[in-house]
């Protein structure tokens, strides 16, 4: 677990401070001993809107009324947007966007209350295992950025026809300008779909950014405590260091951004067993 590249290294390569890198780091061994399964796409708008309209949910866009998205010239907050138009054209196939933490627990909540099951967020651990699906790249199809081309919905020429063109995967074009369908592009070696880009993704631990030098070997879980919440894969408009297997992000959890949605883990029974 954790960036192979050195922080220097990632920031040498797309031109972004090295600091903002060194939380990948220690690089370490983790190992999972608790089964899971985990959803092959992200949680999709229509499967939120379902939650939503049986519970009334009130999500915390919603409440705020505004998160950060686009508005034709940049990334900025705007009024009034939500999961239901989160500023850019979605589908109920389309990965459900402008979900904060709070919102993406409620909803796993509310998936096990229709059985027997434990549903939750991955930890970080296991979201970055599933991830790397066996692989040690940068990213699971290995270190060249333009084999981004047809695994996964990244920052291209065609995300950023409002502005100034960033540091993007070169020679990439996905055809997408902000999020697409989920399974639009090829699954990693594990059959799961846009773990990297499309968008980020929230998982259960706290945030620190010395984390990774005292974590358990067994199943780490993040901090007891903190502040933010830690985010992971990146989103469609993110550039090519910001969108890794061994990136880390984070935020309040109440985060107002168009940027943010999640995938759910469900337990096997052995693993419920032994968390009660």
């Amino acid at each position: 677990m954790g960036g192979r590249l050195s922080p220097e290294e990632v920031g040498k390569r797309w031109g972004q401070p090295a600091k903002w890198f060194k939380d990948e780091h220690p690089k370490h061994r983790v190992a999972i001993t608790k089964p899971f399964y985990m959803s092959i796409h992200e949680t999709t708008r229509g499967q939120f809107h379902h939650f939503v309209m049986e519970t009334s949910y009130v999500t915390d866009v919603d409440r705020i009324k505004g998160a950060l998205g686009w508005d034709g010239n940049g990334y900025r907050w705007i009024s009034g947007i939500s999961w239901r138009n989160p500023s850019f054209d979605q589908t109920d196939d389309h990965p459900a966007a402008c979900i904060s933490w709070n919102d993406s627990i409620a909803f796993c909540k509310w998936l096990e209350g229709k059985g027997s099951r434990h549903y939750r967020l991955p930890t970080e651990a296991e979201w970055e295992y599933a991830c790397r699906a066996g692989t040690d790249g940068i990213w699971w199809w290995g270190d060249r950025e333009e084999d981004a081309q047809g695994r996964a919905n990244v920052s291209d020429a065609v995300s950023w026809q409002d502005g100034a063109v960033p540091v993007c995967f070169k020679e990439v074009s996905d055809g997408f300008r902000h999020t697409a369908p989920v399974g639009s592009f090829k699954p990693n070696p594990w059959g799961l779909s846009d773990m990297i880009g499309n968008i980020r993704e929230w998982c259960s631990d706290w945030y620190a950014a010395d984390y990774y030098s005292r974590s358990p070997v067994e199943d780490p879980e993040g901090p007891d405590r903190g502040t933010d919440k830690v985010k992971r894969g990146g989103v469609a408009w993110d550039f090519p260091a910001k969108a890794r297997a061994a990136t880390r992000d984070w935020n309040i959890v109440d985060d107002d951004d168009a940027s943010d949605g999640f995938r759910v883990v469900c337990e096997l029974p052995e693993a419920t067993d032994a968390r009660r």
